[in-house]
């Protein structure tokens, strides 16, 4: 769930931030590695606790108020930091969207988007490749919270279901397939359930092209995909 609140953009790229206004410690905004807020908004609302508390890995996006072209997202890299009368957060660049970014006393929004910590999801949904992950593959930098994330991730969960399928043809290997995380799965395995991801994101089953890959008539798989696979399950025996 994101919050969004209304700021002016100072192009100081010094601290302390005043009035209503947010600063970046970099003229380029893509360049800078702190955000400096002021904790009272442009209408008002005090939101220090909020602000207060922001946590590490948390996306914040920032953009024009009038202009989605003029936007930059980054990621908090370490926890807010009090400064009484503002909040400093350290931030890493994850995507620059439009040219450049932005002008002094430009209306901003600030939407800010934390990590909420796992307990387990409560869908099955894909697990061993991440949408960010999912996203670089298919060259995608649209902000978190886009409507296009739930529907990339529908298609994620089921290139993830079809590789699991592909390689659980054994017992044995359905108890290696349930021990994999994000962290230990086989890089080729991640290799080929972004493949796939990709397939169903392009051939949505609306686009007439004929310029599909070649399949294998066993699987259905491209040829690159059981190549990755070839070593994370049993043949299958007449």
């Amino acid at each position: 769930m994101a919050d969004w609140f209304e700021f002016t953009f100072s192009n100081a790229i010094v601290a302390p931030p005043t009035s209503s206004q947010i600063r970046l410690n970099a003229t380029d905004a893509w360049n800078a590695t702190k955000v400096w807020v002021r904790l009272i908004t442009t209408d008002g609302i005090d939101a220090y606790y909020f602000l207060k508390s922001i946590g590490v890995d948390t996306t914040l996006f920032l953009q024009d108020k009038n202009d989605h072209t003029q936007a930059v997202q980054y990621v908090t890299t370490a926890g807010a930091v009090d400064h009484t009368t503002y909040i400093e957060l350290p931030v890493g660049l994850q995507a620059p969207f439009g040219t450049p970014p932005f002008s002094n006393n430009q209306p901003v929004l600030l939407v800010v988007s934390p990590t909420v910590a796992a307990t387990g999801p409560s869908t099955p949904g894909a697990q061993l490749v991440t949408l960010d992950q999912a996203k670089a593959h298919l060259y995608q930098a649209w902000p978190a919270g886009d409507p296009r994330d739930s529907d990339l991730q529908r298609k994620l969960d089921a290139a993830e279901a079809a590789i699991l399928d592909y390689c659980n043809t054994t017992e044995t290997w359905r108890s290696v397939t349930a021990t994999w995380t994000a962290g230990t799965v086989p890089r080729q395995v991640q290799a080929a359930i972004l493949l796939v991801t990709g397939e169903i994101w392009r051939f949505r089953g609306d686009d007439a092209s004929t310029d599909q890959p070649a399949r294998d008539p066993l699987t259905d798989f491209s040829p690159q995909v059981c190549g990755l696979l070839r070593r994370t399950r049993d043949p299958v025996l007449a």
